[in-house]
């Protein structure tokens, strides 16, 4: 009868251990495998919309000095490298919404695109 609640007490242990083990694994476990802090998110999308404007900018005011047209140029191709960031932007924010909620990311589908072995 001494030998039964030292067992238990053995057996209630590694139980113990075992599920500590578990959840300090489930806590080091990424979450995806796209896993991704909030601050990375926020440097991906003003580093996408900076480098969108500053390619526009930087081609628009070479243009203008090669062929003399300036302000124009410069003017039209910011307004164009502004509009690629904020795409850019917005294509990530669906990815990132994607894979949130476990969706396949990609919101422009072709027409005729397999869907569930359909075609549209």
């Amino acid at each position: 009868m001494v030998g039964e609640p030292e067992d238990d007490l053995r057996a209630r242990i590694e139980r113990a251990k075992a599920e500590y083990a578990a959840e300090k694994a489930a806590k080091l476990k990424p979450r995806g495998d796209n896993a991704m802090s909030t601050g990375a998110y926020a440097l991906r999308y003003s580093v996408e919309f900076i480098v969108a404007v500053g390619v526009g900018g930087f081609i628009g005011y070479w243009l203008d000095v090669y062929f003399g047209t300036s302000p124009w140029g410069l003017l039209i191709l910011l307004a164009l490298g502004m509009a690629a960031g904020i795409l850019g932007m917005m294509r990530a924010y669906a990815e990132l919404t994607a894979a949130a909620t476990g969706e396949k990311s990609g919101t422009n589908s072709p027409v005729g695109e397999e869907k569930d072995g359909k075609t549209d």
